[in-house]
């Protein structure tokens, strides 16, 4: 994609295949539960928990 913006022409490029690979190695896989005020439990999700307080 090209973007064109203050007289200056930029290329954005989309993440390689490994890049996405990187990205979705992150992205933790345990089961979260939520509570019926849609909370989760620390303590029970703590992989969760990590990643979105640390990403």
């Amino acid at each position: 994609m090209i973007s064109d913006s203050d007289n200056k022409i930029t290329e954005e490029t989309m993440p390689i295949i490994d890049e996405w690979a990187s990205l979705y190695s992150k992205i933790p896989t345990e089961v979260v539960a939520l509570d019926e005020k849609r909370q989760y439990n620390q303590e029970k999700s703590p992989d969760f928990h990590d990643w979105l307080i640390n990403g």
